[in-house]
């Protein structure tokens, strides 16, 4: 805390005390420039100089002396605008301080410091003759030194380096942190990142016959990875602020270290700092708006308010920390003190060039081009696994780096500030501030990528605040430095003063700091997601958990569209039943119906909707009562997940908060998230009040959500009208009466109800007219399912109707249906197989030597069918099945393409009966000149084909033979095209007909069926990678809907342990075999994933430890581990 030299008793000079003239920078600072009462002439040496005789001291001048000392306050002095500094030579170094200090003590005695010793040097001038020095103290002697010093040279005495070393020492070590974060970074980006993409581009090129075999860590999250932040505005506008702070620091003391602001010219550093952040706020403002646009926050149209927030955010914060201090110094009497007229000139500064520019730059932040995440961001967020340690520790802990960085330079600037010593060394800090800002950036690169791997999505704050942590650490330091370095520093203003400032220099570089591990992340993520072949598309969204299923070997399905999965049941019942509820069976003449009973156990889903004052919500209670579904409002709903704080609640809190409808994919994803639970699924659902707009009714259809009956209260308006205006609220008890129709029990609750604002007439009519249109327009998508009920009556006669209907409903859905399905072969329905003979339906397929292959084939057709038609009806044109079990496996015996013919039949047909022309593309078990030298094989494949009845002549075309496979097989009459088993041969074979034939069927749908184009074990060298690519390349473009595999025991075959499926649009599900008691086996569903497994994860859920485990026990180690090996 600075004070006035003559407020101590010395000596004042003959003329009075005038004040110097300052500049912004010097009055910033606390400097105030006095006259002195030493005058000395040129080349005129005095030993004694006798200023004034000082008068006995008073109780309170002594007070006050020996408090100053006892505080070590030190005494500035300026001779011909160079300060007077003294120095002492301390372990081969040179100490330089500015000043003198007042007085010392020395056991209980204090002595004032009253006799002064000046050293000019001087160097000659024909027209310098005198000089003046400004001195302390009764008495001052004077020598006048020639030197060879010229003019322009005469600060380099001051800013002479000593204890270089130590600032090269704080470099290099900063330089090793470099490099040890830099080969990290190196091999995450080379031998991690790029290790893992090109891994999965081979699995890709495999037809992705093995798609994220290994998937993991980052690629799990990459449709969650650029999800909103919560309270993203916060975030731009701090990272728009750290911009502006890191520009005007780094423009400040490259200027320094290049001379452009002399130490001869007081406080143009202060005032060169205090421009360029001006300067700079029009980037400031520019970065806030393009960042808040690119995450999604809004539309171009708030530009305004981010621009205002980001010009007020950290200079409000410094304004109001220096303006509380500045009470402090005002009660204090300290010279430090800023007048109130600089406070008026600081504010015209801030809103008159600042805000303004700031406001400019957001404008065009707002005109600029929209950045385009590289990936789809799913709608429902994934859930993130626990992990073994709060995410916080690792980004606390990350600032010690960028600590180590500056600590050394932090030490030589605060004892410049605090303790008077010279630092002008601009030319190291800016060294070490590149150095810093490099570290900054990889830590949070290295941060970031560590979240990722253990699929912690959440990185915009963390990777801000593990290089913005090091503010932490530098305050701890300033604490540190208060106490071991100040310790002469007392009382609790001069503390409050000392803490404030440092929290202000923090402050400042969090925001800095923050900023540049922030965007290195962004821009780093942005990379890596954009090179990354697995995009939005291919990434399935979280799901609910499953239910354990009781077996592979015995299942029931659902007709409805939206159910999730199969599910289990200890009875067979063989269902086949499209998703399309609108989709008609043509039978052939020539096929055989099969009758084929299908449990339909399923609860109800029911809509309801009414206009205000309807009864809705009445009715609705009645309807859970009564038929125990689960209601779901989208009002508690939002409610619930605001309260919460998920990342949806906290995406709708921002538009609730700013009074804007919260957007239709926010309530649908919450919705969506509420239907897709485990108790909706048992007990069914009551949606009150959803959808409110046709494009949220045409959402739940995209998504396969429809209700078995869609509730419309039909009351009239006049009726709605008196039922609202009537309505009163008792805000004791939060009951709601009506005058008429529910009149209060007595007069003291008479007495206080009031109005609701909404329920005045004209209010209610525009509710109502609102309500109107948006029915009108969602009556058109359930007009098939519509039922409106007359609400014009007594709640119980209304609840009497909707009883009735939604029993009758139920009643429906209870029935066994019958259905007709084409013949699955010669007339012969689908039965169990005998055990005791060695073929099936007279094929030859060996099945008695493959356990549960009766079961799983059973299981197989109607799994692969409804699958197939998932992924078509949403629009996949290139899909692929893959069923990895013995019995369909053609390459362990030619005649198991017999077995997996049935399969490819029934999948035929059930198009072709729907009238749909298919074209069936079948390859033997080698290429076409393999077979003309294997006759057997050859035989045995068309004796298959010709034994299967497929349907009536021309609704399926003609098959295609492997010779004559390409463009011009395909017909503008066709619509589906099936290729079975397509096996690579020696070069390229088939795959260029292949292509061309894909090619040729556009938009219309290609079934890839247990693709066989790797290469050949048997084969080695240039026989082996002869049409590589092109086989790979072709594989690639198919979208895996169905997948099957069979797992055994390591090194054998037999027997299983258990089974991986994945049916189009699931999750992977991981199945335990288990031994029943009786000795019949059974399937467990044992772990879901949403990618494909990879071998680890499979074989620790089979030991039962879970992918979250094993991260937790490895740990940060684990992750060192795992990039180094």
């Amino acid at each position: 805390m600075p004070f006035s030299y003559y407020s101590l008793p010395f000596c004042k000079p003959p003329e009075g005390v005038k004040d110097s003239a300052e500049n912004l920078g010097e009055l910033l600072m606390g400097d105030r420039i006095e006259n002195s009462p030493y005058k000395f002439k040129m080349y005129k040496n005095e030993s004694d100089i006798f200023l004034c005789k000082s008068e006995a001291l008073s109780p309170d001048h002594f007070k006050i002396l020996t408090k100053r000392i006892d505080e070590m306050y030190q005494v500035n002095l300026i001779l011909d605008n160079l300060p007077a500094i003294r120095y002492t030579q301390k372990e081969g170094y040179t100490l330089r301080w500015t000043g003198y200090p007042v007085g010392v003590k020395v056991k209980d005695s204090y002595y004032i410091f009253n006799h002064l010793k000046f050293k000019v040097l001087v160097h000659e001038y024909e027209d310098a003759n005198m000089a003046r020095v400004m001195g302390t103290g009764d008495a001052a002697e004077v020598e006048f030194e020639k030197s060879d010093i010229k003019w322009p040279s005469r600060w380099d005495a001051y800013l002479k380096m000593e204890g270089s070393k130590v600032h090269w020492f704080s470099i290099l070590n900063s330089l090793m942190v470099i490099t040890f974060l830099a080969g990290i970074v190196l091999v995450i980006l080379l031998r991690t990142v790029r290790r893992d993409l090109t891994r999965y581009e081979e699995l890709d090129k495999e037809a992705q016959a093995q798609m994220n075999e290994e998937l993991s860590g980052w690629k799990l999250v990459v449709g969650d990875v650029f999800r909103a932040p919560s309270h993203p505005a916060l975030l731009c506008i701090m990272v728009g602020d750290g911009v502006q702070i890191l520009g005007m620091a780094v423009v400040t003391i490259l200027f320094a270290a290049l001379g452009f602001m002399s130490p001869a010219s007081r406080g143009t550093l202060i005032t060169g700092m205090l421009f360029f952040y001006m300067i700079l706020g029009i980037v400031a403002g520019y970065v806030a708006v393009r960042l808040w646009r690119t995450i999604g926050c809004g539309d171009s149209k708030g530009w305004v308010s981010v621009s205002w927030r980001a010009a007020c955010f950290f200079p409000g914060i410094a304004f109001l920390i220096l303006t509380t201090l500045n009470f402090l110094l005002w009660g204090s009497h300290s010279t430090g003190a800023i007048p109130f007229s600089l406070f008026v000139i600081l504010l015209l500064l801030w809103f008159c060039i600042s805000v303004p520019l700031t406001l400019v730059g957001g404008y065009f932040g707002a005109k600029a081009p929209h950045i385009e995440f590289p990936v789809r961001t799913n709608q429902i967020p994934r859930e993130i696994p626990p992990q073994k340690y709060p995410s916080w520790l690792l980004v606390l802990g990350a600032g010690t780096l960028p600590f180590g960085t500056l600590f050394i330079e932090l030490f030589f600037i605060m004892s410049s500030i605090w303790m008077g010593r010279v630092y002008y060394v601009f030319g190291f800090l800016f060294i070490v501030m590149i150095l810093l800002v490099v570290v900054c950036a990889e830590v949070s690169l290295v941060l970031t990528y560590m979240h990722l791997c253990v699929e912690d999505w959440k990185w915009w704050w963390k990777s801000f605040f593990a290089s913005g942590s090091v503010a932490i650490y530098i305050f701890l330091y300033s604490v540190n430095y208060l106490i071991f370095d100040l310790k002469s520093l007392s009382g609790p203003v001069s503390a409050t003063l000392y803490l404030g400032y440092s929290l202000f220099m923090v402050l400042a570089i969090m925001l800095a700091t923050g900023t540049v591990g922030f965007l290195s992340s962004f821009c780093s993520t942005m990379v890596a997601s954009s090179v990354s072949p697995i995009h939005s598309a291919n990434v399935v969204p979280s799901t609910p958990s499953l239910s354990p299923l009781s077996s592979l070997s015995s299942h029931s399905c659902s007709s409805s569209s939206s159910s999730s999965i199969l599910s289990f049941q200890p009875s067979y019942r063989p269902c086949s039943l499209l998703l399309y509820t609108n989709t008609h069976f043509r039978t052939s003449s020539k096929s055989k119906s099969l009758k084929v009973s299908c449990s339909v156990n399923e609860p109800l889903k029911v809509m309801i909707s009414g206009a205000p004052a309807s009864g809705k919500g009445t009715q609705c209670e009645l309807i859970v009562n009564q038929f125990g579904l689960v209601h779901i409002s989208t009002g508690d709903l939002l409610r619930a997940e605001v309260s919460s704080g998920t990342e949806i609640g906290n995406k709708a809190k921002e538009y609730m908060n700013a009074g804007r409808l919260v957007p239709d994919e926010i309530v649908t994803a919450m919705v969506t998230s509420r239907l897709s639970r485990e108790d909706t699924k048992r007990k069914g659902w009551l949606l009150d009040g959803y959808p409110r707009s046709f494009n949220q009714a045409q959402s739940l259809e995209k998504m396969k959500i429809r209700p078995d009956v869609y509730i419309v209260l039909d009351v009239p308006d006049e009726t709605l009208i008196d039922r609202c205006i009537g309505r009163r609220l008792d805000p004791v008890t939060k009951k709601i009466y009506h005058l008429k129709s529910f009149p209060p029990e007595s007069e003291e609750i008479s007495a206080r109800l009031v109005t609701r604002p909404d329920d005045t007439e004209e209010k209610v009519k525009s509710r109502l007219e609102i309500y109107k249109q948006n029915a009108e327009a969602i009556s058109s998508t359930y007009s098939d399912i519509m039922k409106k009920i007359n609400g014009n009556r007594s709640k119980e006669e209304v609840f009497a109707e909707i009883d009735a209907l939604l029993s009758q409903v139920q009643k429906d859905k209870e029935k066994t249906t019958k259905l007709e399905k084409p013949s699955l072969g010669s007339g012969n329905h689908l039965k169990e197989p005998s055990t005791s003979q060695d073929n099936w339906r007279g094929i030859p397929t060996r099945l008695n030597n493959i356990p549960h292959s009766r079961e799983i084939r059973k299981y197989f057709y109607d799994d692969v069918l409804q699958a197939t038609q998932r992924a078509i009806n949403d629009g996949r044109t290139r899909i692929k099945v893959e069923i990895n079990i013995p019995e369909l496996n053609p390459e362990m015996d030619v005649y198991r393409i017999g077995t997996l013919m049935e399969l490819v039949r029934v999948i035929a047909l059930s198009f072709a009966d729907d009238g749909k022309r298919v074209k069936v593309c079948v390859q033997g078990s080698m290429g076409e000149g393999a077979l003309a030298g294997m006759p057997l094989q050859l035989a045995g494949t068309r004796k298959i084909l010709e034994f299967m009845d497929w349907g009536e002549y021309g609704a399926m075309g003609t098959f295609i033979n492997i010779g004559s496979i390409g463009a011009k097989e395909v017909d503008e009459q066709d619509d589906i095209f099936i290729l079975v088993a397509p096996q690579n041969a020696v070069g390229n074979c088939i795959i260029e007909d292949l292509q061309a034939m894909t090619t040729a069927a556009g938009d219309r749908p290609v079934v890839l069926i247990n693709p066989r184009l790797k290469d050949l074990p048997g084969s080695s060298g240039i026989m082996q990678t002869m049409g590589r690519d092109k086989r790979l390349e072709y594989a690639a473009s198919f979208e895996i809907c169905y997948v099957f595999r069979l797992l055994y025991y390591a090194g054998t075959q037999y027997p299983i342990m258990g089974a991986l499926r994945m049916a189009y649009p699931y999750r992977y599900e991981l199945y335990k075999r288990v031994d029943e008691p009786s000795g019949k086996e059974k399937y467990v569903i044992l772990s879901t994933f949403p990618q494909r497994p990879s071998s680890d994860e499979i074989n620790d859920a089979f030991l039962g430890i879970t992918r979250d485990q094993n991260k937790k026990e490895a740990g940060i180690w684990g992750f060192f581990s795992s990039i180094f090996s």
